[in-house]
């Protein structure tokens, strides 16, 4: 059984004392460890997460690149296929153009023959060259739907639009009368018009005009006979008559090309799947090899020193409990506590250990000095000055050991420093 620690001396109570104090440093010393790999820990997670961020953000850069480089090339060449496109249009529309122009050159020929015929008409009968034209037909002599259109939007223009222009915009607020007389004289004048030219050409030159007619009408069948043929032309759709193989020839060439460069792009792509992506993953985890190693060093070393403290503090409070808490008892087994027991020991105010934890846990007990009592009555005058000496005499001689330990004890008492110690 051990021995009671309650009966030992100053040397005991320190041993109890230093076992505290390892005890509570080897605890904490192993939280603090336990704390410092956690978050380690967490460090190195973070920095191996960043790493495979950069990883990932450099390989899709790097892919994307390759991608717009050679993307941009086939797009040069597609721009480039798109050109000679055109020119091969345009060259195509000129070469029909000039087919048109030979396949209906003799049927210009005779529109112009009869443009002749008709004026001709005009200069033998006297009608005056001004009534030759295309508004002057479609108002007077309509035979399509065009001309018919045109004569009657004159008639909307000349008995409608006209008055009401006149009615509503120049006059201000005109009566009905007046609004009728206005419409009345556009009537008049318009249709009055419109019967005078009527009756100097149209009737006046009645055989002529006839004539004219039928000549118009073959000038019609002419030009849809032409229009047949350019649209016979355009939908044409052999193109070996317009010697255009220089054209076609070369948009074959840049549709080699652009195949070649997406042939060269999709290699490109399997050499950086294959190689140049794990080369750019090595590379950065290289770069940050040596990092991420001293991390790791750190939570290991901290690890290390957690379980080692763990295990000294576990020792320790075994032996604690076991060689002191049976006598102690595990309430007054603190650090504060047998820190101000050592002190009362060496001030030589305890004998045991049992002594001084009573003292210790005492509010009231102090180590400071008692004052010393002042004598109840004043000494006689004829031994003042003896007195007086024995005084001086004493003051000069060295005080005597126990005191001055316990000055010491009470100065070291005062300057403790306060704070609870967890107990076991």
């Amino acid at each position: 059984m051990a021995e009671n620690v309650l009966n030992g001396g100053l040397e005991v109570c320190k041993q109890i004392r230093d076992r505290l104090r390892d005890f509570t440093e080897a605890r904490k010393g192993a939280e603090e460890a336990k704390n410092a790999a956690a978050n380690g820990d967490k460090t190195v997670k973070a920095k191996e997460k960043a790493v495979k961020d950069e990883i990932a953000a450099t390989i899709k850069k790097r892919k994307e690149e390759i991608e717009q480089s050679y993307d941009k090339e086939i797009d040069l060449l597609k721009e480039r296929t798109r050109a000679v496109k055109d020119e091969k249009g345009k060259e195509r529309g000129e070469q029909q153009a000039k087919r048109i122009e030979n396949e209906t050159a003799g049927n210009r020929e005779k529109e112009r023959e009869l443009l002749l015929e008709i004026r001709d008409i005009y200069k033998r009968d006297g009608i005056p060259s001004i009534f030759n034209t295309n508004l002057f037909y479609a108002l007077f002599m309509p035979r399509t739907f065009i001309e018919l259109l045109i004569l009657a939007g004159a008639a909307l223009l000349a008995l409608l639009a006209i008055p009401m222009f006149i009615v509503f915009v120049l006059m201000k607020s005109p009566s009905t009368m007046q609004a009728m007389l206005v419409y009345g004289a556009c009537v008049l004048v318009f249709v009055g018009l419109y019967m005078l030219i009527a009756y100097f050409t149209k009737d006046k030159f009645r055989t002529s005009f006839r004539e004219i007619l039928k000549i118009r009408k073959e000038i019609r069948a002419n030009r849809r006979d032409m229009k047949s043929v350019s649209n016979r032309v355009q939908r044409d759709k052999d193109d070996s008559k317009y010697d255009l193989s220089h054209f076609d020839a070369e948009m074959e060439r840049i549709s080699a090309e652009i195949d070649r460069v997406s042939e060269k792009k999709k290699e490109a792509l399997k050499g950086f799947e294959n190689e140049t992506k794990q080369a750019i993953s090595d590379q950065i985890e290289e770069k940050n090899k040596v990092e991420i190693e001293e991390l790791k060093a750190f939570v290991d070393a901290r690890i290390k020193e957690e379980k080692e403290l763990a295990e000294r503090a576990k020792e320790l409070g075994l032996f604690i409990a076991g060689n002191y808490e049976p006598f102690v008892g595990k309430q007054d087994l603190q650090l504060e506590l047998f820190n101000k027991a050592v002190e009362i020991m060496e001030a030589e105010k305890a004998a045991t250990v049992a002594e001084a934890l009573e003292k210790a846990k005492d509010p009231d007990f102090s180590l400071a000095p008692e004052p010393v009592p002042e004598e109840a009555a004043e000494p006689a005058e004829g031994a003042e000055a003896e007195v007086a000496g024995e005084v001086t005499e004493a003051s000069a001689e060295p005080a005597p050991e126990g005191a001055e330990a316990a000055t010491e004890a009470g100065t070291e008492a005062s300057a403790a420093p306060e704070g609870s110690v967890e107990t076991f």
